[in-house]
């Protein structure tokens, strides 16, 4: 074997072993450019799942607003339906100028006296009137605790 013949082997090895490690050092930073296109997607595909639950929190937020803001408007408002003031006090055995310790007390001493669990050892009848009477009694307390904004 002649010395170019030798020389042409060991300029191919050498220009193989050159290529492998070209292309597998390419085939890295493909890898590597990859995984980084990947992580960058699922960073975009987080950032808009999180606008979007954002977006929807924020309208939920504004619709809870808007009806806090309607039942505020409302609170001591009549509502349809509703009666005056007196005819609630009335029930309650009260007068058109009492005050808020006034319905408070007078709701549980009635509720203490018409409640179904005081009159469950009487009569169908009795019980049945005590409910009713219960009923409204409660209607007219919360109806008037909505209008006078007292808690």
């Amino acid at each position: 074997m002649s010395y170019s013949q030798i020389f042409r082997r060991i300029n191919r090895i050498f220009a193989s072993k050159v290529n492998d490690f070209i292309d597998r050092t390419e085939r890295e930073e493909l890898r590597d450019f990859d995984e980084m296109l990947r992580r960058e997607q699922e960073k975009q595909q987080r950032q808009r799942a999180y606008e979007s639950q954002r977006k929807s929190w924020d309208y939920s937020q504004a619709q809870k607003e808007q009806q806090s803001e309607r039942s505020r408007q409302d609170e001591g408002k009549r509502r349809p339906g509703e009666k005056e003031n007196a005819f609630y006090l009335q029930i309650l055995g009260l007068h058109a100028e009492a005050s808020t310790d006034d319905i408070k007390r007078a709701y549980k001493n009635l509720m203490a006296q018409y409640h179904p669990d005081r009159v469950a050892n009487k009569g169908e009848a009795e019980k049945e009137a005590a409910s009713k009477k219960a009923k409204e009694i409660s209607e007219a307390y919360m109806i008037l605790k909505r209008r006078k904004k007292f808690y």
